[in-house]
């Protein structure tokens, strides 16, 4: 009898397997969750119509009929189940996909950056994009002119019909963790993450929480969904883009300048009143709040770790005189600044920073009763410069001493955090239907001293 050979697959089929291995694991533990929950009847009609829907897929005419008559027999409650069954099974599908991105784009990215892969970079990164124009000719004269004229600015539209809510998207989003944490199970700092059963309690969590809010989302909603994206991605995200470029920079065209302040942000949500009769001068009011209090957040709890990292001691390094004059100024704000000179005497960085967190909570709290908005900017705690002032006084400390080269890292990256988002976020567009402006220069010029006003209107 001969001997059975090893089945050879691919290597597109190996790279793929871990991804199919993950969606068969999330679909099983699926189908344990309902059929614990909802019973064994719950989960043989998904298995049924699964089934049925792949044999439609496969061009069999008896399954289209059957699948037809099977949905209609359904009663409101059975299809409710069905219907919450495939939702949810295809989100764990996206959540494994993304994984599986994620994993395989950071593989390649821990290669280049350790000198494994000294080939092409990642394709459509910056620096595939940055070598491309260099293999086209393009000189350093020309990149610089290039990259200081480089500006893009992605903007959130308005989505009011958008019905998921943030607590499915925060679930969703614990759950893609647990997942990547099972993945390298070895740098994992909870092993409770291995059970099987934390699995199935997220999914679980997710089964028996309402996909819809019990009450119409209003603009404000659709705000806090938006900025729950720079909440949870794009203020931690921005950063790296920009080290990406400076890295690129340096690698293929030395001696030129990165540009700054190239990616930012805007959002129509909150401004497009053409589009959404809801959508008021206190509605714009308010969603600037939201804005300008997240960024104040971020920013608050970046300046409270780079605190905890600059904790530079005067025993050990000089300090340069401006940055002494702003702590003499600036110490007797609170009692609280009071202890951490106490606490901290030699560790000047850190006290500054400790000086800018006073600041950023004191701007917090005007934001309470909406006075930040009607406040011009000299009666406000906080501006913008004071923000950029403080941090380069502290970079500008660590390149004069020892410490130059904790001026990189997390301060570069806290500089480029408050660089795109500064202190509201994003910028919001406010959208206004065409005859209202008309009505408002007519109203204004029908006022004014014009010989010709028809003319002009």
């Amino acid at each position: 009898m001969p001997s059975k050979r090893p089945i050879r697959r691919s290597k597109a089929a190996r790279d793929i397997a871990p991804l199919r291995s993950e969606v068969r694991g999330l679909g099983a533990a699926l189908g344990r969750v309902i059929t614990r929950i909802e019973g064994r009847e719950t989960f043989d009609t998904v298995e049924a119509l699964r089934k049925l829907a792949k044999a439609r897929r496969a061009n069999d005419a008896d399954a289209e009929r059957l699948l037809a008559k099977a949905v209609a027999e359904l009663d409101p409650p059975a299809a409710f189940n069905q219907a919450m069954a495939f939702t949810l099974y295809f989100e764990l599908v996206n959540l494994a996909e993304e994984n599986f991105r994620i994993r395989l784009l950071r593989r390649r990215r821990v290669a280049r950056a350790l000198g494994k892969d000294e080939g092409r970079p990642i394709r459509e990164s910056i620096e595939a994009a940055v070598m491309e124009l260099k293999e086209a000719g393009m000189g350093a004269e020309e990149m610089q002119r290039l990259v200081d004229r480089l500006r893009i600015e992605l903007v959130f539209t308005a989505h009011p019909t958008e019905t998921k809510r943030r607590t499915l998207l925060a679930k969703l989003r614990r759950l893609a963790g647990i997942l990547r944490a099972r993945a390298l199970p070895e740098s994992s700092p909870d092993c409770a993450v291995l059970d099987a059963e934390t699995v199935e309690r997220e999914i679980a969590s997710l089964w028996l929480t309402d996909r819809s809010r019990t009450a119409r989302p209003g603009v404000k909603d659709e705000a806090r969904t938006g900025l729950w994206y720079f909440d949870t991605t794009l203020i931690e995200t921005m950063p790296r883009l920009q080290m990406d470029m400076e890295r690129a920079l340096a690698r293929h065209y030395p001696g030129v300048r990165p540009p700054r302040r190239w990616l930012t942000f805007g959002s129509w949500i909150g401004g497009d009143r053409d589009g959404n009769p809801e959508v008021t001068a206190s509605t714009t009011a308010d969603v600037l709040l939201l804005h300008r209090r997240l960024a104040i957040e971020k920013l608050r709890a970046t300046s409270h770790e780079l605190g905890r990292l600059l904790s530079v001691s005067d025993l050990r390094d000089t300090v340069v005189p401006a940055l002494k004059r702003e702590l003499r100024e600036n110490l007797h704000l609170s009692e609280h600044l009071s202890e951490l000179e106490n606490r901290y005497p030699h560790e000047p960085y850190r006290l500054l920073l400790g000086v800018l967190q006073e600041r950023l909570g004191r701007a917090r709290d005007e934001l309470r009763d909406g006075g930040a908005l009607l406040a011009s900017s000299s009666s406000s705690c906080l501006s913008r410069s004071t923000v950029a002032d403080t941090l380069d006084t502290i970079r500008a400390g660590l390149e004069a001493g020892r410490g130059a080269m904790l001026a990189g890292g997390d301060l570069a990256a806290a500089a480029n955090q408050f660089e795109v988002f500064g202190l509201h976020t994003a910028r919001i567009d406010l959208r206004q239907h065409s005859s209202l402006h008309e009505a408002a220069v007519a109203e204004i010029l029908g006022r004014a001293d014009y010989p010709d006003r028809k003319s002009v209107v």
